[in-house]
């Protein structure tokens, strides 16, 4: 039997910790972890976005437990954003992700409206799950709703591809494996929608 316990600092504050057990028995070696996130700063991933054209802030906190074996782990657990919101430069807009847990429950990431609001309170939700019990193929469940919701609503910047208000009504689904998502449904522009597109 292993014994594991590790640490996770940023800018010397913990903000990750990690304990558990790995021990062999047969032919599998099994695990029970169980990792606590405390203000996890989600601009650590900006390093990987190309060219900066969204930036990620705000604080992920939550609780993971992480059992089986080693050849198929199960996930369960829940993840909280903390004043989280992604920035698309191009577009001159700020997204603002719900504050209510994501849920992991034996592999399956559920999604229970989750909301993604703008600068309107009328949220665009996300219904379902993203299944990864197939390790080597996960799929997708989701359905996609949003009324009167503000896509857009930004000020013309030097950086701006499009600017002004765009408002939609969505209704829609996103079905199938990852690396072969099938997406039907509608989107309807609002009459309200006056937006400019900056030819380059």
């Amino acid at each position: 039997k292993h014994y594991l316990s590790t640490y996770l600092l940023y800018n010397n504050q913990d903000v990750l910790s990690a304990d558990g057990t790995l021990v062999q028995q047969d032919d599998k070696n099994l695990m029970d972890i169980n990792a606590n996130i405390t203000r996890l700063p989600l601009s650590i991933a900006n390093a990987f976005v190309p060219d900066q054209m969204a930036t990620l802030n705000g604080n992920a906190e939550g609780e993971l437990l992480v059992g089986g074996s080693m050849e198929q782990p199960v996930l369960n657990g829940n993840l909280s954003l903390d004043s989280a919101n992604v920035y698309v430069k191009m577009l001159g807009a700020r997204y603002w992700l719900d504050r209510r847990p994501i849920r992991f429950e034996d592999n399956r990431l559920l999604f229970d409206k989750f909301s993604i609001y703008t600068t309107s309170p009328n949220p665009f939700a996300i219904d379902g799950y993203v299944d990864f019990r197939n390790m080597e193929r996960p799929t997708a469940n989701l359905t996609l709703q949003a009324r009167n919701y503000t896509l857009l609503n930004a000020k013309q910047t030097r950086e701006s591809l499009v600017y002004g208000k765009v408002l939609v009504d969505l209704m829609g689904t996103v079905s199938g494996p990852l690396d072969a998502l099938k997406m039907r449904g509608n989107m309807n522009l609002l009459g309200t929608t006056d937006v400019t597109y900056v030819l380059t």
